[in-house]
């Protein structure tokens, strides 16, 4: 009887220490700031480019974001604190626009590969 309540009590503690590492400990290791929402809103004179990025990590993340209207291309950057959002918006004007084509990139700090890509045509 002492033998079962032993591997009883064994398997609670095995089964608690795999409840506390599924839970708090691989989600914060992979979490990583991500863009939530892009999108472009037709204003009466302009188009408008939002993109909302959150970060979900202990650390402040920086971001380069460009974007190209018909190919003339600006740039900025976004340091988001942890726990953060922040919301990119771009204006954009018909006399920039003549031919409508907007690119969006989003790189994190340090790497090469977009973590957003997005192209819109203007009408």
């Amino acid at each position: 009887m002492l033998r079962l309540r032993l591997v009883f009590i064994i398997s609670l503690v095995i089964l608690a220490a795999v409840f506390v590492v599924l839970v708090y400990l691989l989600p914060s290791q992979s979490s990583r700031t991500e863009t939530r929402k892009v999108q472009i809103i037709k204003g009466d004179n302009e188009w408008i480019l939002q993109v909302t990025l959150m970060n979900d990590e202990p650390r402040s993340v920086e971001y380069n974001i460009r974007v190209a209207v018909d190919g003339v291309e600006s740039r900025d950057v976004a340091v988001i604190e942890p726990g953060k959002s922040y919301t990119y918006i771009r204006h954009i004007y018909p006399s920039e626009a003549k031919e409508g084509k907007v690119t969006l990139e989003v790189y994190r700090e340090g790497e090469t590969e977009p973590v957003e890509k997005a192209t819109f045509q203007l009408d």
